[in-house]
């Protein structure tokens, strides 16, 4: 089974290859305008972000949603659970199973 870390930190690996490809594509008249956009969206709360570079954030967001999603429906022994605590068994609930993949260790 794959560490839900790395696919994470694979998935920030594929976003920062997207934007650094973006931007080595422009050329410099491209660059000298969009540094005031950029500079501007880089010091915005997301609420207050256009809709359309809001749905730029989400569609990221998305795939981190679907590599978490994905690792609990792999996971053999997750129940999915309105109540989130601990159950009989050696039943996990889906919080558990990512709780554990993210190195959280039971104190009880």
């Amino acid at each position: 089974m794959t560490n839900l870390i790395d696919e994470l930190a694979n998935l920030e690996h594929e976003q920062w290859s997207h934007l650094t490809n973006f931007y080595f594509g422009l050329n410099a008249k491209d660059w000298a305008r969009n540094v005031q956009k950029w500079s501007n969206q880089a010091n915005t709360d997301f609420k207050d972000l256009t809709e359309e570079e809001k749905d730029k954030d989400r569609f990221w967001a998305m795939k981190v949603a679907e590599v978490i999603i994905n690792k609990i429906m792999k996971h053999k022994n997750c129940k999915v659970m309105h109540n989130l605590g601990k159950h009989g068994s050696g039943e996990m609930t889906c919080l558990d199973v990512i709780l554990k993949e993210l190195g959280y260790k039971d104190e009880k």
